[in-house]
């Protein structure tokens, strides 16, 4: 098994698309479908649960739009919510947030404690979370927003699934960046990364 840190994955990514010529898109869209496949292989019974997906301004939380389009497809009831403003956000992810929205996909904005604390009750009532957060590239302690939500989906009882690691966590180092998500099931994208296989991550 090859364990990679997080510059070492990222220079892969930058490889695969630069030498090779995979557009970041399609590596984005095979990130999204392999998480949703073992979804689908976990929770069996996905259909009868609501799915709210967390998604942060980046790849990341591109990924978690690729999820969501994916559990739309499959008859799920499944609402995104985004730590951001749309209009925040570029490149693959919001080519992904913006399908997503084009099929009907529900997208609620929370680029604010505030706004999170209306969405809350959403979120507690929901029956598996997505955590599409931070991903490889985190790598300063969580404050504001996103230690908020992380905090509250902790404390939610539901079953989380992580994109890639769960958010909070350094890729490279298995640290606790201020607080991280607790994920029942971690669907790592590309390699192993380093920070999921040393404690505490």
């Amino acid at each position: 098994m090859y364990i990679v840190t997080a510059r070492q994955m990222q220079e892969l990514d930058s490889k695969t698309i630069q030498d090779i010529g995979i557009p970041g898109a399609v590596l984005m869209e095979n990130a999204g479908r392999g998480t949703f496949e073992q979804m689908l292989r976990h929770f069996p019974d996905i259909r009868q649960k609501k799915v709210a997906v967390l998604a942060g301004k980046g790849n990341n939380g591109g990924d978690g739009f690729v999820i969501a389009r994916c559990l739309l497809n499959h008859s799920c009831a499944v609402k995104v919510f985004l730590l951001a403003q749309a209009e925040t956000i570029s490149g693959d992810a919001a080519i992904n947030m913006r399908a997503f929205q084009r099929m009907g996909g529900a997208v609620a904005e929370i680029p604010d404690e505030t706004a999170w604390q209306g969405a809350l009750p959403d979120i507690q009532h929901a029956g598996l979370i997505v955590d599409a957060i931070f991903g490889t590239g985190l790598s300063s302690a969580v404050t504001g927003l996103a230690l908020r939500v992380i905090e509250d989906i902790n404390k939610a009882g539901k079953p989380i699934v992580a994109v890639d690691l769960p958010s909070g966590i350094d890729a490279s180092t298995g640290a606790v960046l201020g607080s991280a998500v607790q994920a029942h099931l971690t669907c790592t994208l590309g390699l192993v990364k380093k920070g999921l296989v040393v404690y505490p991550g």
